[in-house]
C-alpha cells in the first residue's frame, strides 16, 4: 500500500508542476511580432529631396580644404563649401577654363578634399565659370557672417542646375 500512495504522490507532484510550467503569465505572443514597436526612430534622408541635391541649412566653407586644392598644378583657385557630408569644389584652372575638368583631375581634388575630412561620402567638383562665382560669393557670405538661411534655397537651385545627377 505504501508504493501506491509513493506512485500516487509522484504523479500529483508531476502533474502540479507539468500543469505550472506551461503557464505563461499572459506573455502570449504572436510569431515574427516586435513588442517595441512604439520606440521612436530616426531617419533622414542625407540631406537630398528626390536626389536633386542638397536641403540642408549646415553650409560651411572650407578654407583650409580649398587651399589644398589649389596647391595642385592644375588648379589656379579653389572654393569648397561643405553640407552634411558632400563637398561642392569650385576650381578655376591653370589655363583659365580652356578645359573642363578631366575625369583624372576630379578624383585629385577628391583625394585632396578627404585628406582635409575624411567624412566626406561624394566630391562634387566644376570649372563652370558661374558656379566658380556662384561659390566665391557664397563663400564670401558665408566668412562676413551672413546667416545661410538667406541663401540656401538659392545654393540648392545652383546645386541642382550645376551638379544634376548629385544624391
Amino acid at each position: 500500500m505504501n508504493r501506491i500512495k509513493q506512485f500516487s504522490a509522484i504523479c500529483l507532484i508531476g502533474l502540479v508542476l507539468t500543469g505550472c510550467g506551461m503557464a505563461q503569465n499572459n506573455n502570449d505572443r504572436d510569431q515574427q511580432v516586435d513588442d517595441n514597436d512604439n520606440r521612436e526612430t530616426e531617419t533622414r534622408q542625407q540631406g537630398y529631396d528626390d536626389n536633386a541635391g542638397p536641403v540642408e541649412d549646415r553650409l560651411e566653407v572650407a578654407d583650409e580644404t580649398a587651399e589644398r586644392v589649389a596647391e595642385l598644378d592644375e588648379v589656379e583657385r579653389a572654393n569648397v563649401l561643405i553640407a552634411g557630408d558632400n563637398a561642392y569644389v569650385a576650381v578655376m584652372m591653370t589655363n583659365r577654363g580652356e578645359d573642363e575638368v578631366t575625369e583624372e583631375l576630379k578624383e585629385k581634388i577628391a583625394e585632396q578634399v578627404r585628406k582635409t575630412d575624411e567624412n566626406m561620402n561624394n566630391v562634387y567638383v566644376s570649372s563652370n565659370p558661374d558656379f566658380v562665382e556662384r561659390a566665391r560669393d557664397y563663400t564670401d557670405r558665408i566668412n562676413n557672417g551672413e546667416p545661410v538661411k538667406g541663401f540656401v534655397d538659392e545654393f540648392n537651385e545652383t546645386i541642382r542646375r550645376i551638379f544634376p545627377n548629385a544624391k
